[in-house]
């Protein structure tokens, strides 16, 4: 598909293109110099639009990620109240009009830069309260599979790292209290 097609690449860098290529239609001549800095110069001209659509394609993926993430977690139980979710939700909400036609590539890195940190905020949180839930599982199995050694440090050190982070609030603590109630757990596994 031609970027003319689809309004989402045009603005300026396409309207670059078209001038030079509009410039140099009529070009004729025999010197071998002047025809390479032609062709060089309209190469140049497709390559910078070329770049172009990938930074817009880059920002609309990232964008559709993070229309996935929300559409996948605004209703599951917990996960629906995480502040990386709201904050998810207030990147969609800053760009939801966003004409990406008058944005240059780099004010659309920027955008784009953004919305995929968001998208791992997220991510990274879902992965931590996901690792929690199985670091947990993990120890309590541990308490069934090694119920004959209750009586080692081990076991009264898991137990302890398990006691101390069963009940946490997974959904309500920062990052950081809840890397920290991972390692407690994990390592005492």
């Amino acid at each position: 598909a031609s970027a003319a097609a689809n309004q989402k690449y045009t603005g300026a860098y396409l309207n670059d293109l078209n001038t030079n290529i509009a410039d140099n239609s009529g070009f004729s001549s025999t010197s071998p110099t002047e025809y390479n800095n032609t062709v060089s110069n309209i190469n140049d001209a497709i390559a910078v639009m070329n770049g172009r659509i990938s930074t817009i394609d880059a920002y609309y993926e990232a964008y559709q990620a993070a229309l996935d993430m929300e559409a996948l977690y605004k209703d599951s139980i917990g996960y629906q109240d995480l502040a990386a979710l709201a904050t998810v939700k207030s990147v969609l909400a800053d760009y939801a009009e966003l004409d990406v036609t008058v944005k240059n590539n780099d004010e659309l890195n920027a955008i784009t830069a953004e919305v995929e940190g968001v998208n791992k905020a997220m991510n990274d949180r879902c992965a931590a309260i996901d690792a929690f839930d199985g670091n947990i599982a993990d120890a309590e199995n541990a308490f069934i599979d090694n119920a004959p050694y209750s009586n080692l440090a081990e076991f009264k050190a898991l137990e302890q790292a398990y006691n101390a982070n069963k009940d946490l609030a997974k959904f309500a603590v920062t990052d950081e209290e809840l890397k920290a109630a991972n390692d407690a757990v994990s390592g005492a596994i």
